[in-house]
């Protein structure tokens, strides 16, 4: 989701952030970033059409490009500043979005961190339990809650290098903890 926000942001500042389920600052940022490329492109087309009705009333007289803009300031000055506002009002919704992307990647590699610690934290619950009855039932949970710890490790690296532990040191543990060798096939 957090890949999905960022090109969303990119491609029209505030619709990443709608996409990440910041609906408030989301709908704000679209419709800045929509005025920004309306005055933006309403800048161009009058830039445009003075140019045209300029190069037209020339007759085929060759001019350079200074004596063109000199000819056409009077119809463009109020175009321009609208220009300027949209590019400024793009750039502060860019911005804006850029740092909402932000804030939802930090959120999300917090979620990681969280879930992780609480598999880890179900998993210790687990191997506990076994330390102080080894029964059957106690050797099930803390394997069920060790291969998910195992998952999410694994998940949160992306499979990127090796989990913090595997199979191997998830037998050893309820070895350990439950005073018999492990047995894969539980």
């Amino acid at each position: 989701m957090k890949w999905v926000c960022l090109m969303a942001n990119m491609t029209i500042p505030g619709m990443g952030s709608i996409f990440a389920k910041r609906y408030g600052v989301g709908a704000i940022q679209a419709v800045g970033s929509l005025i920004g490329f309306a005055l933006f492109g309403y800048c161009i087309i009058e830039f445009y059409d003075a140019m045209k009705a300029y190069s037209d009333s020339m007759e085929g007289e060759p001019e350079d490009m200074v004596a063109a803009f000199k000819g056409i300031s009077g119809k463009i000055k109020g175009p321009l500043i609208y220009g300027a506002v949209g590019v400024l009002s793009l750039k502060i919704t860019w911005i804006w979005a850029q740092v909402t992307t932000a804030q939802v990647f930090k959120a999300e590699k917090k979620a990681e961190v969280d879930e992780l610690e609480v598999a880890k934290n179900e998993y210790e619950s687990a191997l506990e339990s076994l330390r102080k009855d080894g029964n059957k039932d106690n050797r099930i949970q803390a394997l069920k809650a060790g291969r998910h710890y195992a998952d999410i490790a694994r998940n949160k690296y992306g499979g990127r290098g090796r989990a913090i532990f595997d199979e191997v040191a998830l037998q050893n543990d309820l070895s350990a903890y439950g005073g018999t060798e492990g047995d894969a096939s539980e």
